[in-house]
């Protein structure tokens, strides 16, 4: 009986010994299977390009912007050398392994020309930023991008990009909120003298605050709209969209249309040519030859160029009153840039404030964003296509916008109240 029950015992003991040599090889293969599917999924979440490709899309990338690009000129008065920087980016393409490198190499290009006219790739981020901020809002006037945007492949190549960098999604991060993106005032207000003076100093124009600020800075124009002078101060406001200045600044404080116009000249590329005409009548578009002459146009510039359009941009006003019957006074510095540029120059084009300060940054006049496709990767290129003028002819880009009053105080507030005290103006 004890001879029976060990042998059974052993029996067993081999039954379990080969139930795990069995189970650790099914096992042993499970893993190889889930590791080769693992390899296999990280290379469809990389560009599958080669080498050669990889040149091809940064040489196709000079091209176009030799036929595209307005500010080669600015890059030399910049003291950039531009050919000999983009050369030794295209030697380092030519040793570019994977998606990654071939991102950073185009990011350090532009990074090398200071991505003057925002030149520059861009990344997850900027690609849905661009593409949520134009289907809220911009869509019939860049019917264009957008079509590129929402190409098929475009969506393809981003989804690579974000799986390559591991961001984070954009519709749960941003839109969602689950990343803190509004301060808790975007604008400060202030009675400097009652019944005389207000005050409004600004931190962005950013298009998370465009409903959120609406009702709380109606309120205060309602507050302050039989005061003799309100002042508006965009000094290092440098980010944001015309929507803010629009619907929360000027609209309601309007009682009839008012209209800025800007002469935004270009180079007849393809690539031009597809924005240009997706957004302006072809009777719109005028040959460089037709150009009102301007005194501080640079004619270097202008020898490589070939058409222009005259850009209007109208607000109609709100309701068929203003709130403020005040005297508007608009402050600026050296780091207002963009929309808060814009809203300074149409200032001075329509009288609707008087500008202060210091000549701002510039940035603010123009198209949103033109962008090229990369043939093989299909990421997108941002560039500036259009060269905006100032009313003298000069870059808006590369001047900035010259205040009405130029400032000699560093307290550009004081020296408006010394302007106010004074009676000028």
């Amino acid at each position: 009986m004890n001879n029976k029950l060990k042998i059974l015992l052993i029996d067993i003991k081999l039954y379990i010994t080969k139930r795990k040599l069995l189970f650790s090889f099914i096992l042993l293969i499970l893993i190889g299977i889930i590791a080769a599917l693992v390899v296999i999924s990280c290379r469809k979440q990389q560009y599958e390009m080669t080498t050669q490709e990889m040149v091809k899309d940064y040489e196709q990338m000079e091209a176009a912007l030799k036929e595209n690009y307005p500010y080669f000129g600015l890059l030399e008065r910049y003291g950039i050398d531009y050919e000999q920087k983009l050369q030794n980016y295209l030697e380092k393409m030519m040793e570019c392994k994977d998606g990654s490198e071939y991102f950073n190499i185009f990011n350090l290009a532009f990074a090398s020309i200071k991505n003057v006219g925002d030149l520059s790739i861009w990344d997850y981020w900027r690609y849905k930023y661009n593409e949520d901020y134009m289907q809220r809002f911009t869509a019939d006037k860049n019917q264009y991008l957008l079509s590129l945007i929402e190409e098929q492949e475009s969506v393809k190549s981003y989804n690579t990009l974000k799986y390559i960098h591991n961001t984070r999604d954009y519709v749960s991060e941003f839109r969602e909120r689950k990343v803190k993106t509004v301060l808790a005032n975007n604008f400060n207000i202030g009675i400097i003298e009652e019944g005389k003076v207000a005050y409004i100093a600004f931190k962005s124009f950013d298009r998370e605050y465009v409903k959120e600020d609406k009702e709380k800075l109606l309120a205060f124009f309602d507050e302050v709209k039989d005061f003799n002078h309100v002042i508006i101060d965009l000094q290092n406001v440098y980010s944001g969209v015309e929507e803010y200045m629009v619907q929360n600044i000027i609209a309601p404080n309007i009682d009839k249309p008012l209209t800025a116009d800007t002469y935004l000249l270009f180079k007849d590329g393809e690539n031009n040519r597809n924005f240009i005409q997706s957004r302006y009548k072809q009777e719109e578009i005028k040959s460089i030859d037709t150009l009102p002459s301007f005194d501080k146009i640079v004619k270097e510039d202008l020898e490589n160029l070939d058409c222009y359009v005259v850009d209007s941009f109208e607000i109609e006003p709100s309701d068929t009153e203003a709130i403020l019957n005040s005297k508007l006074w608009v402050l600026t510095n050296a780091y207002t840039y963009g929309v808060a540029d814009k809203f300074a120059n149409f200032c001075e084009q329509t009288g609707f404030a008087t500008v202060v300060g210091e000549t701002t940054s510039g940035g603010g006049l123009g198209l949103d964003a033109f962008a090229y496709q990369l043939p093989n990767s299909k990421l997108l290129v941002g560039y500036r296509g259009d060269y905006p003028l100032n009313q003298d002819g000069s870059c808006n880009l590369e001047v900035g916008t010259t205040p009405d009053i130029m400032t000699s105080n560093e307290n550009i507030l004081d020296e408006c109240l010394e302007i106010i005290e004074k009676g000028k103006n």
